[in-house]
């Protein structure tokens, strides 16, 4: 494995893969896993920084406030970071047939 520096200026040429992390999300759908704010935030740092995955699903803000604390940290060191762009927040939108007329 490369530095990351290394990592970090690697030009790709075509084709290529892209790598989307779904440990944050997927991972705490196994029974008796469950991860606090902190820990993703950390997992998160290392799957974008040094791992250098292209993406990364970290849950869907909604689901309760330790997922809610989780996702802003997440995002606030990406956007620090610049890697705002490769974090994915799951959502869901509901709407009841009244209001959709």
């Amino acid at each position: 494995m490369g530095t990351p520096e290394k990592i970090n200026t690697y030009q790709r040429t075509l084709p290529f893969v892209e790598i989307m992390d779904s440990t944050l999300r997927d991972g705490e759908q196994t029974n008796g896993v469950s991860f606090l704010p902190h820990e993703k935030l950390v997992m998160a740092r290392k799957l974008l920084s040094d791992v250098n995955v292209d993406r990364i699903e970290v849950a869907s803000a909604r689901v309760s406030e330790g997922e809610h604390e989780a996702v802003s940290k997440i995002c606030a060191y990406a956007q620090k970071m610049g890697l705002l762009g490769r974090v994915e927040v799951w959502a869901s939108l509901m709407a009841d047939r009244a209001s959709i007329g």
